[in-house]
């Protein structure tokens, strides 16, 4: 298949029914390493647990093995739970993360009933990671992992280390004991600070435009809310016209800044500068702008 024939419309169903099969799949896979386990078939193939035979034999890394064999034995005590996985409602890392727990649980001496892991699961539909961390270590403190704390002298990089001590310096007559994590702090604050501060004097300039933009957006992308990349861009292209005014400008991430430009000015034109931003922390697509525009005019 010729995928750069597609329209968006017929790219977006592909991908939707691509992920549909893909689930299925993983639960037909399910459910045959759990005739595998059951039958011992491992043996057969001299491998000593069904986690060696998926590895050496499926060819998984160990964290794919690990969190399909959880999600395995969760399906077989919870049958029910193959329809959350088929709809997307459950993906594979919270199934592992709740057995985890119900295991953990149950050799503590307080394993929880069918109907509670039931209840647990219905909490972790649809969420990401992060939360679903959150609900289950909220259910069982000891499963939260011990963090180390900030520090400067876990820095492996010493010009890192340096720069940030002679920063540390920079405050030391008002705060002589500070952590890492307060100047970490504190430098983040200063530069959110410069982006969001309220009642600053007003000028007829670009610059208050541009900061006047910047509160209005609450420094995120108008399209999507990321906090990555976000730069000021026109809603009606500057180069069809689009004038500098409040109403007219708006804050967009890089992603959605170059998708507006693919919708504008099509893929087979966009598609040059796109494959020279492709680097995930090169340079974006908008800060590159003035290096193209005498080819492509674009300020979106």
């Amino acid at each position: 298949m010729n995928l750069k024939i597609l329209t968006d419309e017929s790219l977006h169903e592909h991908n939707i029914q691509g992920a549909r099969e893909e689930r299925e799949v993983l639960t037909r896979m399910l459910h045959q390493l759990r005739e595998t386990e059951r039958r011992r078939l491992f043996s057969k193939y001299k491998c000593t647990s069904l986690f060696d035979y998926a590895v050496r034999h499926l060819k998984y890394s160990g964290d794919q093995a690990h969190r399909r064999i959880q999600a395995m034995r969760l399906l077989k005590d919870l049958p029910e739970v193959e329809a959350k996985i088929n709809s997307g409602a459950l993906n594979l890392t919270n199934l592992a993360l709740a057995q985890k727990l119900f295991v953990k649980r149950k050799r503590s001496g307080k394993a929880i009933e069918p109907e509670k892991k039931i209840e647990v699961l219905s909490r972790l539909e649809h969420q990401t990671t992060r939360e679903a961390e959150k609900i289950v270590f909220a259910i069982e403190p000891e499963m939260k992992p011990k963090k180390n704390a900030l520090n400067f002298d876990s820095i492996e990089d010493d010009a890192l280390r340096a720069k940030l001590l002679q920063v540390k310096g920079l405050y030391a007559h008002a705060q002589p004991n500070m952590s890492l994590e307060d100047l970490l702090h504190k430098l983040c604050d200063q530069e959110i600070a410069k982006k969001t501060t309220v009642g600053a004097p007003k000028v007829d300039s670009k610059a208050e435009l541009r900061r006047q933009v910047w509160r209005q957006g609450e420094g995120r992308c108008s399209n999507c809310n990321s906090t990555y990349a976000v730069q000021i861009e026109h809603r009606m292209p500057k180069a069809v016209g689009g004038p500098d005014t409040l109403e007219n400008l708006c804050l967009l991430c890089r992603s959605c800044n170059q998708r507006r430009a693919i919708e504008y000015y099509g893929q087979p034109k966009m598609e040059p500068y796109l494959k020279s931003q492709a680097r995930p922390y090169g340079p974006s697509f908008v800060g590159g702008a003035a290096r193209i525009q005498a080819i492509i005019p674009i300020a979106m």
